[in-house]
């Protein structure tokens, strides 16, 4: 009995140590050559449980949904060519926001989302360049697959 728990005790920790590492801490980039460069992050739920969050993000540009959701304290990065884009953000299927940007060759733009259980709503928002780079330098990880599939025309 002692050696099955033993065994169990290791393959939890084994696993939890596995899956902190799969998720890196923010560097931040330089976008690429003729592109702007986004990042969309949600720091933490604003409600009662800081530790956890029921909301699940998922994220439509111009119309095309990208592979994957945002959880509570992650990030997303995306080089993306410079014309107006619609970034839109569905939370649990049901409710959702957008956010329209003129997007400008070589420019960096954060965007942030904000979930308030307690008070049943979240916003998602442009946020100042400094104030972003702390938030998610100190509350994000970025998303657990390095390259999430998005596809642009």
């Amino acid at each position: 009995m002692k050696n099955i728990f033993k065994i169990l005790l290791s393959i939890l920790s084994l696993t939890f140590l596995t899956s902190c590492k799969s998720r890196k801490p923010f560097i931040a980039k330089t976008p690429l050559e003729g592109k702007a460069l986004v990042y969309i992050y949600f720091p933490e739920s604003l409600s009662m449980s800081e530790d956890y969050t029921f909301s699940v993000f998922t994220l439509y540009i111009d119309s095309k949904r990208v592979q994957g959701v945002i959880k509570s304290r992650e990030y997303l990065s995306f080089n993306l060519q410079p014309k107006e884009t619609t970034f839109k953000i569905v939370r649990n299927d049901i409710e959702e926001e957008d956010v329209t940007l003129m997007l400008n060759q070589g420019d960096i733009y954060y965007l942030k989302i904000e979930d308030n259980l307690d008070q049943d709503r979240f916003d998602f928002y442009r946020v100042e360049s400094e104030k972003a780079q702390n938030e998610i330098t100190n509350k994000c990880r970025s998303h657990s697959h390095e390259n999430i599939y998005f596809q642009e025309n």
